[in-house]
């Protein structure tokens, strides 16, 4: 659902989960508190971007810095919101 929401918004989660209520036969508190969780919690924000590339790594402008931080952001996600050094040297010597 994390990955949803991030790429989706919060409305668009809010949304669903208020579907699965209203199709529910019966009250199911858990998806309550999950509405409450997603109604408080804020977007994640990617903390790499272009510029660290280029300064970091020394990476130009154009497609293959576009599709380096397309694969540290899927990476990112993938991996509930946290990246290390690692992993993004990986991606980006590879």
């Amino acid at each position: 659902m994390n990955k949803f929401f991030y790429y989706h918004g919060k409305q668009a989660v809010i949304d669903i989960i208020n579907f699965r209520i209203i199709k529910s036969k019966k009250v199911d508190k858990t998806l309550y508190d999950l509405r409450e969780q997603f109604r408080v919690k804020e977007i994640p924000i990617m903390p790499i971007g272009a510029n660290m590339l280029k300064s970091k790594y020394r990476m130009a402008d154009g497609r293959v810095l576009g599709n380096k931080l397309k694969m540290i952001e899927e990476e990112w996600v993938k991996s509930n919101f946290k990246i290390s050094e690692k992993q993004i040297n990986n991606i980006i010597n590879n």
